[in-house]
């Protein structure tokens, strides 16, 4: 879902759900974080917006615990 979020911007959704039941705190916060930073540069700057891998491999590295679920909102 990271790689999408300029389709998911361009689309015109406004709210972005990351489910944290049953995963690490370390998860969680790195989730978050990785978002934040991508959304952040998105936003400021939506046509020269490139993706950025290191925060993709940053949650790949995390114990997950079950498998990642999220929902978009439009």
């Amino acid at each position: 879902m990271l790689e999408a979020l300029p389709e998911l911007y361009a689309a015109g959704s406004g709210q972005l759900y990351v489910e944290a039941l049953l995963k690490t705190e370390e998860y969680n916060e790195t989730v978050l974080r990785a978002y934040r930073e991508a959304i952040d540069r998105l936003v400021a700057n939506p046509d020269s917006y490139k993706f950025d891998e290191r925060g993709l491999n940053r949650i790949r590295a995390c114990s997950i615990g079950e498998g990642a679920r999220f929902r978009i909102f439009v």
